[in-house]
């Protein structure tokens, strides 16, 4: 079975690594990491995923703003928040700006491949 191919907007180096030694034994495959929107644009065009995973809290970027464009470049493309941000508010404008689902961080393994399999399904 081929691994449900996953990029990732994520800055924090012990996320990183957790989504790293997920991959290893899952149904996902960390296709790479991005630290901005920039390097997160291109690097759709050259890996082409099947699933986005983005964390809200990215220094100097506005996530939902993000969110937003990626909807209107790939909208089929699904799109996951994964963040510590647990406010209603939040959670609310991530899901209307266009993603599919939003993933508490710390999360459980099992909520987050559920997830991501579901984004595909």
């Amino acid at each position: 079975m081929e691994k449900i191919k996953l990029l990732v907007l994520e800055d924090n180096e012990t996320f990183q690594k957790v989504f790293l030694e997920l991959s290893q034994q899952s149904d996902f495959e960390v296709m790479g990491f991005c630290k901005n929107s920039e390097d997160l644009l291109e690097q759709i065009k050259v890996k082409n995923p099947q699933v986005i995973l983005i964390d809200l809290v990215i220094p100097e970027e506005n996530t939902l703003t993000l969110i937003e464009k990626l909807k209107s470049l790939y909208p089929q493309l699904p799109l996951i928040a994964c963040s510590s941000l647990t406010e209603e508010t939040v959670v609310s404008k991530a899901l209307k700006a266009g993603c599919f689902d939003y993933i508490f961080k710390p999360f459980k393994e099992e909520d987050f491949m559920e997830s991501i399999k579901s984004a595909v399904a």
